[in-house]
């Protein structure tokens, strides 16, 4: 990544902490060549995708994201989630089993996910065994959960998990 494209990135990455979302868009614009690559790039270019809500654009940038740094969790999460957003639950659940033999057995993140999308996809056992598996790993994915509209149907058993 040049020097140009750091100062680019640094100045996106702070107009969009202050909500400064044209200008945040202005600065990854000038960005060119084979730095649009860049994974620090692509990653904060996914954040101004999704505080914007441009939920379609997601998915290629995450999938070439996950291309250049091949099985990045938070990549594929990312994928996952806007695809999730999308109504594309089959996709988004494919997606983030690919992370799993890497990421399944320490990543609260991936687990609470996918558990978000096994629940949307109507297998509520599943959803909750991962959700589990989530708070286990992380203790804040118990709210996290509650407050994940996706998981309603299960909050009841969520919230008598040990």
């Amino acid at each position: 990544m040049t020097i140009k494209t750091r100062r680019h990135l640094g100045y996106a990455a702070g107009y969009l902490e202050l909500k400064m979302l044209d200008e945040a868009g202005a600065e990854f614009d000038a960005v060119t060549g084979a730095d649009r690559d860049d994974p620090q790039v692509m990653r904060v270019r996914i954040d101004l995708c999704a505080v914007t809500e441009r939920w379609s654009e997601i998915p290629e940038l995450a999938g070439r994201l996950t291309q250049v740094v091949p099985l990045d969790v938070e990549g594929q999460i990312l994928w996952a989630g806007s695809l999730r957003v999308l109504n594309r639950a089959q996709e988004a659940h494919a997606v983030l089993l690919a992370a799993e033999p890497q990421y399944g057995a320490t990543s609260a993140n991936l687990n609470f996910n996918i558990g978000a999308v096994e629940c949307i996809l109507g297998s509520h056992a599943e959803a909750v065994r991962r959700i589990a598996k989530a708070i286990e790993l992380d203790r804040s994915s118990r709210q996290r959960a509650l407050d994940d509209t996706d998981l309603e149907s299960v909050w009841d058993r969520i919230r008598a998990l040990p």
